[in-house]
């Protein structure tokens, strides 16, 4: 069947097809352009933040307390706390869970896409750490930047396509 074709003021005297008459697009993302084609429910969007800061913190901290933790004893020596503050890390991961889910999950059109919008939030908040803290702190570990650097990337990239998983198995497959 051909798609219906309307009138709009803009386009007085030619028949275009309306954007929400298209094969296969709702008529709710005619009138936004970018709605989903179903809005997710509370459940499906907590369940889905569950995943990416489970996933976040398992990965984060093995990271931190067994892979690379050598690492930054020898590079941060006196900079680095014997304690963690535990308000500023969670402070911290809530932010990043938030908005790993809003801006790379969420937004994202598949898995793929999940993935590069998280490297490019692991980029610009894990390069913002670095390169401020580079900048302002006297004794930075320049060795650092790019192991933190890579770490961001590579981590919100893998929570981005878990999450991105867990938000598609509740039946949100290309919601662009």
């Amino acid at each position: 069947m051909p798609p219906r074709t309307t009138r709009t003021p803009a386009r007085a005297g030619r028949n275009q097809p309306s954007r929400g008459d298209l094969p296969g697009r709702p008529p709710a993302a005619a009138l936004t352009g970018f709605l989903p084609w179903r809005q997710p429910s509370a459940l499906e969007v907590l369940a889905t933040t569950g995943v990416v800061a489970l996933v976040m913190l398992v990965l984060d901290l093995a990271w931190l307390g067994i892979v690379a933790v050598d690492v930054y004893d020898r590079e941060m020596g006196a900079l680095k706390r014997p304690d963690i503050v535990i308000p500023a890390a969670a402070a911290f991961y809530v932010m990043y869970v938030v908005a790993t889910v809003r801006h790379a999950v969420v937004d994202a059109s598949s898995m793929v896409d999940a993935g590069r919008r998280g490297a490019g939030l692991g980029i610009v908040a894990y390069g913002t750490y670095e390169f401020t803290n580079w900048a302002v702190i006297a004794g930075w570990p320049v060795a650092l930047v790019p192991i933190d650097l890579l770490w961001g990337i590579a981590l919100t990239t893998v929570v981005s396509v878990a999450g991105r998983a867990t938000y598609e198995w509740f039946g949100h497959r290309g919601a662009r």
